[in-house]
């Protein structure tokens, strides 16, 4: 049973890894948090806002 086993224990920390990245669910709360202070009235502020999610996730990968 080495084969299966090798094959899990592979499998698991990848899974791990991908479910705990954090851009996922900081990328969520942010985009609440300016939702619900109408951050997005501002045409500046919204494209500097891509502009910083788009460097994350870049930094995050």
């Amino acid at each position: 049973m080495v084969g299966p086993g090798r094959t899990l224990s592979l499998i698991g920390p990848t899974n791990n890894h991908s479910a705990s990245t954090p851009h996922a669910p900081w990328f969520a709360s942010y985009l609440e948090l300016l939702i619900s202070y109408r951050y997005f009235s501002d045409q500046n502020q919204l494209r500097y806002l891509c502009n910083q999610i788009r460097r994350y996730s870049q930094s995050a990968n």
